[in-house]
């Protein structure tokens, strides 16, 4: 066996280091130094990506998670899974992706109720919101104000004459802390008294008006869709500033109640400090799976469109969400509850 090479000029330094060796590492720095952080990432993602939802199995956002999840799978070459964590108006979910480790792999299905927390839950700390950054913007929609078809009331201005005429009486079925707000609005803007009965999800809210427990909730056109064509439940009116296409004869909450505006939506977030690259990463591939025409044809029927954006145009939206119902909140006097 050959000697190891002896360190001369230092003696009690033990070995010295084979030359090859040597230049293997240095190649290797360099190679690091000249690529930067970005070949850190450049095996992103390299296990399953995990896509927390903030509201029950089976209700509209659940729904457009999963099919979001299942388009990105094979964009990403990783599984993406869906993890329903509910309660607290959403805030454990808030809770949970805000404090997971930033590497991309722990994402958040944001909804409006996301940026309404400082005004919904008593227990929540702003700052969390801070602790979020927003990846991409998944759909934005109008919704449906739905009744029981029992309801003496077909549209807006019936609606709210007989809410006048019976305060206290009509109830309202809330999928979350969004809700709790936006009626909260239009019982300031409109003089009536609806009351608050808090459901978790959607499909269970829902359901709760097919059943006559309550006398009102928002559905998405596809979870209204069903009970409406049955004869079991029938359209009041729709959130957005003005009557829908496809609805020409139902009319908007804001004919009856000027300045009445209630977008739903849904985005991505990650933990704040998640790495640019996988940031990027991921946003592309949301854009990828959103322009897929199964899925484009999928949210039409959920009635909704795609409407991607950059991490850059997502927080500038995602901020003024914030400020815009903080604003709503102190002007109707609303305080966390």
């Amino acid at each position: 066996m050959a000697a190891e090479p002896t360190n001369t000029t230092f003696p009690n330094a033990g070995p010295r280091p084979d030359r090859r060796a040597v230049l293997k590492l240095s190649a290797a720095l360099g190679a690091a130094l000249v690529l930067g952080p970005t070949a850190a990432w450049a095996a992103y993602p390299d296990k399953p990506v995990r896509i927390v939802v903030p509201l029950a199995a089976g209700g509209p956002t659940d729904v457009l998670a999963r099919l979001l999840a299942e388009a990105m799978t094979p964009i990403l070459g990783q599984q993406v899974i869906v993890e329903n964590r509910t309660g607290a108006s959403g805030q454990i979910a808030v809770d949970y992706v805000a404090r997971a480790a930033p590497d991309g792999y722990t994402l958040l299905m944001a909804t409006l109720g996301t940026v309404i927390l400082p005004q919904t839950n008593a227990g929540f700390d702003a700052a969390t919101l801070d602790k979020l950054q927003p990846v991409s913007k998944v759909e934005g929609r109008p919704v449906y104000l739905v009744a029981p078809s029992s309801l003496p009331a077909n549209n807006i201005a019936e609606l709210l004459a007989y809410a006048k005429a019976n305060p206290g009486k009509v109830r309202y079925g809330a999928q979350g802390a969004s809700d709790i707000l936006g009626i909260g609005n239009l019982n300031k803007l409109a003089g009536v008294d609806i009351q608050v009965v808090r459901y978790q999800g959607g499909a269970p809210a829902v359901q709760a008006v097919v059943a006559g427990q309550v006398e009102l909730t928002l559905a998405t056109p596809g979870a209204a869709a069903p009970f409406v064509k049955s004869g079991d439940m029938k359209v009041i009116a729709v959130t957005s500033p003005e009557r829908l296409k496809d609805l020409p004869d139902v009319p908007a909450i804001a004919e009856a109640v000027p300045g009445y505006d209630f977008i739903s939506w849904t985005g991505i977030a990650a933990p704040a400090g998640t790495p640019k690259e996988a940031v990027d990463t991921i946003a592309d591939a949301m854009r990828k799976a959103l322009s897929e025409e199964k899925v484009v044809e999928r949210l039409h029927e959920l009635g909704t469109s795609p409407s991607p954006s950059t991490p850059e145009e997502f927080t500038d939206f995602f901020k003024a969400e914030i400020k815009k119902w903080a604003d709503v909140a102190a002007a109707i006097g609303f305080t966390p509850q």
